[in-house]
């Protein structure tokens, strides 16, 4: 009864919003009958609702008043309130008081503000906020960043939870049959030998041979060695 996959329960066609899974983001959108623009999914509530209304039954998409979004047997079977990703801001905001008490007995801190009405169904993206647990201070204002999500691995599980350093992938050379990369210090090339450890799409992890704030060459060639003199730009 409380699955929005299977058998979900269906409408007369009075809902107040539809619930609609978005498979891009492996979570669910909610949208409400105020809302008269376009969703992530590329359609409108009113398009939606030949999915939901009449009695119809769709896997992937309910009927639901408001306040079920923030009860306890909201769509319980596929994990509840934290698979919501995208709702329009109206109402998130009539929303605010349940949602953030929902969040907190599921402690979810900052959940609510996460929930953003930002969505690219071209592109498979779903924006979202985050913060920093620890503070760099090198992290400025209007800096921007890459964020991969990797399949889990045996090695990725034993990184769960921890800081790894990474460095590009071009910036690893194999001198002589070992794993180098090129520091640069003094405007000088310096050939320091590395170990590496998972892969996290382009970048690799290095558990020996550089620390935090160490400056690399990205994309070393063959006319560079040690003690190659380099320009930084």
């Amino acid at each position: 009864m409380y699955s929005l996959l299977v058998s979900p329960q269906s409408s007369c066609g009075c809902f107040e919003c539809i619930v609609a899974l978005v498979p891009e983001a492996n979570g669910v959108l909610i949208v409400n009958r105020e809302f008269g623009g376009e969703t992530p999914l590329g359609l409108s509530f009113t398009q939606l609702a030949s999915s939901v209304g009449g009695g119809v039954q769709t896997p992937g998409f309910l009927g639901v008043g408001k306040l079920y979004v923030t009860s306890r047997k909201f769509i319980s079977a596929e994990g509840g309130l934290p698979r919501v990703v995208w709702m329009p801001k109206d109402l998130k905001d009539a929303l605010r008081p349940r949602l953030e008490a929902r969040a907190k007995e599921l402690d979810l801190a900052g959940f609510v503000d996460k929930i953003v009405p930002t969505a690219d169904r071209a592109k498979a993206t779903v924006m979202v906020k985050v913060g920093f647990k620890n503070y760099d201070e090198r992290v400025l204002p209007e800096m921007s960043s890459k964020v991969l999500f990797m399949q889990t691995t045996e090695d990725s599980n034993k990184t769960a939870g921890q800081t790894v350093l990474v460095i590009p992938e071009t910036a690893l050379a194999i001198r002589d049959g070992r794993r180098v990369v090129y520091q640069i210090k003094n405007e000088s090339a310096v050939e320091t030998p590395v170990s590496v450890g998972t892969k996290f799409g382009n970048y690799l992890e290095i558990r020996e041979g550089l620390q935090n704030g160490d400056r690399v060459i990205s994309n070393p060639d063959a006319q560079i060695a040690d003690g190659t003199k380099v320009k930084v730009k």
